[in-house]
């Protein structure tokens, strides 16, 4: 990244990849803190809308939000704005309701658990 550049990313809060997206509650089914092993996913559908994926299998590592910050520090990123928001923009498990922007958790347990994480950063320099 060029000095003066802008990193920006909003994605599914890795709180929220813990969750048993099929349990009738919030129930942690996955680690929050990766231990370098990958999880597999054999899935079709997708959150990009209607319709399948030709090739399903994914591979996907656990990273907690302080492993993502650090990261970006540690390649010389300066931290503008960290925020976390109770709605996704793609459903991810089948209690989520729909809302305003997206969907959540049912409203008795929408403030329990974020949803998405949004970082903020810029490269130093002249």
């Amino acid at each position: 990244m060029r000095a003066g550049g802008t990193f920006y990313i909003r994605d599914g809060h890795p709180a929220l990849y813990a969750i048993d997206e099929h349990a009738d509650g919030l129930q942690l089914r996955y680690p929050y803190f990766g231990n370098g092993d990958a999880q597999l996913w054999d899935d079709e559908s997708t959150y990009a809308g209607d319709g399948k994926v030709a090739h399903s299998r994914t591979y996907q590592w656990a990273h907690p939000l302080s492993e993502i910050i650090n990261s970006l520090i540690g390649v010389g990123l300066q931290i503008l704005r960290v925020s976390e928001d109770n709605t996704l923009p793609w459903k991810f498990a089948p209690r989520m309701v729909e809302v305003p922007g997206g969907f959540a958790w049912p409203e008795s347990e929408r403030d329990l658990l974020p949803c998405t994480h949004t970082i903020i950063a810029r490269k130093a320099g002249t």
